[in-house]
């Protein structure tokens, strides 16, 4: 039954996928969708193999500045939210920041960066960071907020000081909002990195896209963004294999 629920579960999507695809294909064909909107599917691979060698070098710099950018978003923000739950008055003034930060449009914000600090990896890793560090920072300090109160008291009249509450008590609880911070932070990442490209640069997916739509050349275009949907799935798919491993450990002790 467990089998035959997980093959159900793998088996649909990919039926739906299929379905579409092929629906795609024959209205594409028949000219129900002129070309120049939306080419074939069978075009777009065509596109994607044909631009291969064209493409891995900007696939492999959007992912640098995309997992650089992650990762330093996941440091930000886990000493932002320490930070916050530590002294009230930074979770204070810290709160209009960063939903402030959420409501900056990256396209206006990310030339102005390039303005201030030039065309390097810098400006790009910047936006990613603005984008990623708030669902990372927001879900961590949420954990620990979330942490029972007397579980702290009694940690407290044991004479424990706030990095052993934070070591025994939150931060174990928070591990859940972590890495849901973090999977949806994962998805931001690759979409950060191509606005941020779009603004400036030499390389990179973004760079790809522009110069396609330059072109005219529409299935260049979408293989573009098919590689951009497989890389946030592929950084999305990682968070989610490292979160099955840390809690199947977790389990085994």
């Amino acid at each position: 039954m467990i089998k035959s629920k997980n093959i159900a579960k793998v088996a649909t999507p990919l039926i739906i996928i299929a379905i579409v695809i092929i629906s795609w294909e024959v209205m594409s064909i028949k000219n129900i969708i002129p070309l120049y909107i939306l080419p074939t599917p069978s075009s777009i691979l065509k596109a994607l193999i044909r631009n291969m060698p064209v493409i891995l070098p900007h696939i492999g710099s959007t992912i640098i500045v995309a997992t650089v950018g992650f990762i330093c978003s996941i440091i930000f923000g886990t000493i932002v939210a320490i930070s916050m739950d530590y002294v009230k008055w930074i979770q204070y003034a810290m709160k209009p920041f960063i939903i402030i930060s959420q409501n900056i449009p990256l396209i206006a914000i990310a030339p102005l960066f390039i303005l201030w600090f030039g065309f390097g990896l810098f400006p790009k890793v910047l936006v990613v960071i603005l984008t990623c560090f708030f669902p990372i920072t927001w879900n961590i300090f949420t954990g620990f907020q979330e942490a029972p109160d007397q579980y702290s008291t009694l940690l407290k009249s044991m004479g424990g000081k706030y990095i052993d509450i934070l070591r025994y008590l939150k931060v174990p609880f928070t591990v859940p909002y972590f890495f849901a911070g973090i999977r949806l932070a994962a998805t931001y990442a690759v979409m950060a990195t191509i606005i941020s490209e779009w603004t400036g640069g030499n390389s990179g997916l973004g760079i790809f896209l522009i110069r396609s739509k330059n072109s005219f050349d529409v299935a260049s275009f979408f293989a573009g963004i098919i590689i951009i949907i497989i890389l946030s799935l592929l950084f999305w798919m990682i968070i989610q294999q490292i979160e099955y491993i840390y809690l199947r450990k977790k389990r085994m002790k």
